[in-house]
């Protein structure tokens, strides 16, 4: 009971986190392995299922205020919709240690990268035409749909830190990042469901959890300054890769 609990206020965070900075729901899935009895391949596939059901919310949230441009957004879906069924597919494929390691380097990035100035630019691609704008974004969408049917992490975890290096806004990035999401968790999702892989139970009432919480941290997102919410965050992630290094 004490598990249920703890993965239950998890979910309720995790959904919190993904609303207010998008990178928090990478935190669901150690929690799921160390709080229930579903392995990682089952955790990763029951994770990505939850997390494309919670950014339909997402993304209708951010198009009401009308932070979502859809020109952009629609190579990042295309790559994405395109290689999240390979990268679950894959998933299949790869030891559970090995799972566990790239887990470990993706959090670990997550975290790193919140650490980081938003305001940072490596590549400015905004500056751009149209046409290279929407090449990388499709590069940007397919890269990161298979590393979400890989791993289970969902999207903006990755698109985020990449698209505020690439020059656009932080909550831009976080808003573009939702509908992105649903698609890359739903491509990922139709292998899982091929191979059994989803605990459609848990995934039900996990979801129902993360939405009330991701409602809260979209609220949040408009109304207050993430900076402490993203060292939180970022603490929190470079000792889970730790501990799924070390475990």
């Amino acid at each position: 009971m004490a598990a249920f609990l703890m993965l239950a206020l998890m979910a309720l965070i995790v959904g919190f986190f993904c609303g207010c900075t998008s990178i928090g729901g990478i935190l669901l899935i150690p929690a799921i392995v160390l709080l229930s009895s579903l392995d990682i391949h089952q955790a990763m596939a029951t994770a990505l299922f939850s997390f494309a059901l919670m950014s339909v919310l997402g993304t209708w949230l951010h198009h009401k205020k009308g932070s979502i441009n859809w020109k952009q957004a629609l190579p990042l879906c295309c790559g994405a919709m395109l290689c999240g069924y390979l990268g679950a597919r894959a998933n299949s494929l790869f030891p559970p240690d090995w799972l566990r390691f790239i887990l470990a380097g993706l959090i670990l990035f997550a975290g790193l990268s919140t650490l980081r100035s938003t305001s940072h630019v490596r590549f400015d691609v905004t500056a751009r035409s149209m046409r290279t704008q929407t090449i990388f974004l499709f590069l940007l969408g397919s890269f990161v749909g298979f590393m979400a049917g890989l791993t289970g992490v969902g999207g903006p975890v990755l698109s985020v830190p990449f698209m505020i290096g690439m020059g656009f806004a932080p909550l831009y990035s976080i808003a573009i990042g939702q509908p992105l999401q649903v698609i890359a968790g739903t491509s990922g999702s139709i292998a899982n469901i091929l191979n059994g892989s989803i605990d459609y139970g848990m995934a039900f009432w996990v979801t129902l959890l993360e939405l009330l919480g991701f409602y809260m941290g979209i609220i949040a997102a408009y109304r207050m300054n993430a900076h402490w919410l993203r060292k939180i965050i970022s603490g929190l992630c470079i000792l889970t890769s730790l501990y799924l290094f070390v475990r």
